[in-house]
């Protein structure tokens, strides 16, 4: 998984020398961009297939799933408060290769696409059920998130605003809800994938 972090820094006029103590002022927004992915279908090699999965295989569905964070800081009375969060996620790619030995009009062709369209449908269905269950866990994180020192002229301040993402993507919240999310579009693909699921989809065309 993939993260990137942009940052705006809100200065307010008048800020006191030096930071003292942080008390937190209110619980930050989240905000949650959902990307469920736009399907590209190509063709593709034997070459291509078998090295991403065997020797027999004739599709695939390939799939990248990102998340990333727009954070939104303020500087106020000597401390750095975040004031909201933007959490994007969901697949930047989801691309379904096809073995190019097969035209489309064909009934292999039908049959490989449907199959490989199961497999979307799998992607896209688990990030579904999975919406609430990061949106519990983020807002649960922002419960806890606390204002950090802050100081005119600090020279760190870039590395304390890190910090405080870091302090987010890094809580074990996540790491277990990612694993869970992770194991369960796994599982689910690899049950279209048993050889019984083959066995009907081959009986289907007369060339097979």
């Amino acid at each position: 998984m993939f993260y990137y972090l942009r940052i705006l820094l809100l200065l307010i006029s008048s800020l006191p020398i030096y930071a003292t103590n942080c008390e937190k002022q209110k619980t930050p927004a989240v905000e949650f961009k959902v990307d469920y992915g736009e399907v590209a279908y190509k063709k593709a090699d034997r070459s291509f297939l078998s090295n991403r999965g065997t020797d027999h295989t004739n599709g695939l569905t390939a799939s990248k799933f990102q998340m990333s964070y727009r954070m939104r800081v303020q500087a106020k009375n000597d401390c750095i408060f975040l004031n909201s969060l933007t959490v994007s996620y969901g697949y930047n790619e989801l691309i379904v290769y096809i073995l190019d030995k097969y035209h489309e009009d064909s009934c292999e062709y039908k049959e490989i696409l449907a199959h490989e369209n199961n497999h979307v449908f799998v992607h896209q269905d688990v990030l579904r059920r999975y919406e609430e269950k990061f949106t519990k866990a983020f807002e649960a994180i922002m419960e806890e998130v606390e204002p950090v020192p802050f100081k005119i002229g600090d020279k760190d301040i870039e590395k304390k605003m890190n910090a405080i993402m870091l302090k987010i993507k890094n809580d074990p919240r996540l790491e277990e809800l990612e694993n869970s999310f992770n194991k369960e579009r796994k599982d689910d693909n690899s049950s279209l994938d048993k050889t019984e699921n083959y066995k009907i989809i081959t009986s289907k065309c007369e060339n097979w």
